[in-house]
């Protein structure tokens, strides 16, 4: 009796090995580079201003994502790549328009499905209102969403105007 059930406990531990090293390996998903997630956002949003610092309107918004919606202050929600578009044109007719970003950071989540990109900017436009040459400083926030193409593209956008800094009200 003792000889069988020796022989029955080895069967079964010899059976329920491999299972045991499927599930390990099924479990250890592998790891995502969320480094070269970043450095790819942080690639796409140069390329982004870029393209409207050219004013090139087409080009700045090509990284808008089929469920984009733009959060401007003072304004209602751009829903769409078609609404961002159009108020992008406006904005690059200005031959004024030129924004410039700082303090860039990106974190990516571990699935490196979303991406979370923020920034100050320094806009520098014309003022409709008194046609001079007017400046806004601010910080912007863009979410960024894995496609199923694999490509990232932006979900939100949050544009946020601060008061002007210390050394640019003198």
């Amino acid at each position: 009796m003792v000889k069988t059930a020796n022989f029955r406990g080895a069967v079964a531990v010899a059976m329920l090995a491999p299972l045991a090293a499927c599930g390990s390996a099924q479990d250890a998903a592998p790891k995502i580079d969320t480094a070269a997630v970043a450095s790819e956002v942080k690639s796409d949003m140069q390329t982004m201003v870029a393209a409207f610092n050219a004013h090139d309107a087409e080009g700045a918004v090509a990284l808008d994502g089929p469920d984009f919606v733009g959060m401007f202050h003072g304004m209602a929600n751009v829903v769409g790549a078609d609404q961002d578009l159009a108020v992008t044109k406006e904005q690059t007719a200005d031959p004024a328009a030129k924004v410039t970003v700082s303090a860039e950071q990106v974190d990516v989540a571990d699935a490196g499905d979303m991406a979370l990109y923020t920034a100050s900017y320094v806009f520098d436009f014309t003022n409709p209102a008194t046609k001079k040459p007017a400046t806004e400083y601010g910080n912007w926030v863009l979410v960024f969403k894995r496609q199923p193409d694999g490509s990232m593209k932006l979900y939100r956008s949050v544009v946020s105007d601060t008061p002007a800094p210390a050394a640019a009200e003198g």
